[in-house]
């Protein structure tokens, strides 16, 4: 089965995606947060003393719009496999602010919220999805390979 997007795949939360569809797109979302959250820091460890505060809050804020940008598609596509799996999209804002708030509590080991998003990611990626229908949609395995009924009930 290839996997083929389009703009409405990543804001809607309808439907469900396999793990071949969620992956790539996952991974790409990722690498770019962690690239444009490098270049940020980057940008903010050249800056002069006297200049910092202003440009740093200024990297701050366009750092946060950005990345405010992501969250909706990465929580879309989370959601999506999340229904492949057979829970609801509600789900979704534990799978992704979970590491996030552990990685904020102040004393919390580096390690922990990296071992938590690794976990939870390994449910996403390596888990197989619901066969067959389930309440959020077809199964997307079968999309390709089963002929839809037609309105008289045949299968065409």
């Amino acid at each position: 089965m290839s996997a083929h997007y389009s703009f409405r795949d990543f804001i809607s939360i309808q439907g469900r995606w396999s793990r071949q569809q969620f992956i790539m797109p996952n991974i790409a979302l990722n690498i770019f947060s962690k690239l444009y959250l490098s270049c940020c820091i980057f940008l903010i460890k050249q800056l002069p003393p006297s200049e910092s505060l202003f440009y740093q809050l200024f990297i701050f804020f366009l750092y946060t719009a950005l990345l405010l940008l992501i969250l909706i598609p990465a929580f879309c596509i989370t959601a999506k496999r999340l229904h492949d799996l057979g829970h609801s999209a509600g789900w979704a804002f534990i799978f992704i602010l979970l590491p996030q708030i552990l990685f904020a509590i102040p004393g919390n080991s580096d390690s922990t919220p990296f071992l938590v998003a690794i976990l939870l990611s390994s449910y996403l990626y390596f888990f197989k999805g619901t066969p067959g229908l389930n309440k959020y949609g077809p199964d997307p395995l079968a999309a390709d390979t089963e002929a839809a009924p037609d309105d008289k009930g045949d299968v065409t």
